[in-house]
């Protein structure tokens, strides 16, 4: 029986040999010593099972004193790294151990059976739970602010996140006003008064990341100040249509807690005259103002408009700055139907403190 097992293993390993050189001329088998495995000794057999649940396979290997070697892959599935784990090792079985993994009894997990030179093959039930590494990034809430939402200056910001696996590592809120400059916060931080996009990450202690859809929202200042304006100019290489002259002029203020003012902007090369209809929401900050509302392009329809208009001193023509962005209907998150902005050449536009000061 002895002497027949050796015999079959020698033919196997030449038919073995047989198949891969065959293979090989057809450009199938190329050397990889990234794959070798640890060198365990003479008469190596080794098996592979995902022994961590982590999608990657691990390795066993048996040799000629009996005991079976346990290695994790510590790389990954396509780039394997052998790294000893001896909680993994079987027990000893008799000479020239031979394992091999499957699901014996259905439960999910691999067991063992482990054949030796005797002819024996010894069983195992695995009977410790495997843990799948944790792949499910953590949750989060944003409670204040709410997409869209218009806020009075002093509002706190109020977001979390929770991970019932491996806990939160760190969740930050990062907060980007229009002029694209972003600063990190955390969740209690009081914005200035402007117009905001809050982007919220947060990472498990598995290193698993969430980000947050953006929120954009408002801070405000009811008893700010007021801005109005009137000028042309002519819109530069990134607006829809540059270098056509374009006429605004503009009143904003806040009355009794709400907005109010009229907008009128003309741009005759676009084929465009906006008129306000309503003021939703205005800030006042530094020395520029920014107001958003809905008006009628050439007496039809409905639209969104947003404008940015900057006081950079006297005079105002070549220091005042124009920016205004058209929405056709209310969707503000699709790309603008048209959009101007530059230095005015003519013209002024006025920031005026709640006292009657210009803002410096």
């Amino acid at each position: 029986m002895e002497i027949r097992g050796i015999v079959t293993t020698t033919v196997l390993i030449l038919a073995l040999i047989a198949i891969s050189t065959a293979s090989a001329s057809a450009d199938c088998w190329v050397a990889n010593t990234s794959w070798d495995a640890p060198d365990v000794g003479i008469m190596a057999v080794p098996a592979f099972a995902d022994l961590d649940g982590d999608g990657d396979y691990d390795l066993l290997i048996g040799e000629v004193s009996g005991v079976s070697h346990g290695y994790e892959n510590t790389g990954s599935a396509c780039s394997p790294a052998w790294t000893a784990n001896t909680s993994w090792d079987a027990p000893a079985a008799g000479a020239y151990a031979a394992p091999a993994f499957a699901d014996l009894d259905g439960d999910g997990d691999y067991d063992l059976l482990i054949g030796d030179y005797g002819g024996v093959s010894y069983g195992y039930e695995n009977v410790c739970p495997c843990t799948p590494p944790d792949t499910t990034p953590p949750v989060i809430t944003i409670t204040t602010p709410v997409p869209y939402g218009l806020y009075t200056v002093g509002m706190t910001l109020n977001f979390s996140a929770t991970d019932d696996e491996s806990g939160v590592d760190t969740v930050v809120g990062n907060l980007t006003n229009t002029s694209e400059v972003s600063q990190n916060v955390d969740s209690g931080f009081a914005p200035a008064v402007g117009v905001y996009t809050l982007v919220v990450t947060a990472t498990d202690n598995a290193s698993n990341t969430n980000v947050s859809d953006p929120v954009f929202f408002v801070v405000y200042d009811p008893n700010g100040g007021h801005a109005t304006g009137g000028g042309w100019f002519y819109p530069d290489e990134n607006s829809t249509l540059p270098d056509g002259k374009a006429n605004f002029g503009f009143t904003a203020r806040y009355k009794d807690g709400s907005s109010t003012g009229k907008l009128n902007f003309q741009y005759k090369d676009a084929g465009i005259h906006l008129k306000s209809t309503s003021i939703d929401w205005l800030t006042i900050s530094a020395v520029s103002a920014q107001f958003q509302g809905t008006g009628t392009i050439n007496g039809d329809g409905l639209y969104t408009f947003r404008v940015k208009a900057k006081d950079n001193g006297e005079p105002g023509a070549g220091t005042d700055h124009f920016d205004i962005k058209i929405w056709n209907g209310t969707d503000t998150e699709a790309d603008p139907y048209h959009k101007a902005k530059n230095t005015i050449s003519g013209g002024n536009i006025q920031i005026q403190t709640n006292w009657g000061g210009r803002v410096e």
